[in-house]
């Protein structure tokens, strides 16, 4: 896979993720955050 598909995917993850927290789509802050919370599974999200 090459370094750019690679970026593409983990930033729709990010963008993704801050949209069902119901945050704006903000690469600063909810993409910062939302990507933490994917990395963690964090178990609000998940249950």
């Amino acid at each position: 896979m090459s370094a750019s598909s690679l970026l593409l995917r983990g930033l729709f993850a990010v963008l993704a993720t801050a949209l069902v927290l119901g945050g704006a789509p903000s690469t600063t802050t909810n993409g910062t955050e939302a990507l933490a919370v994917a990395a963690s599974n964090d178990s609000l999200i998940w249950g």
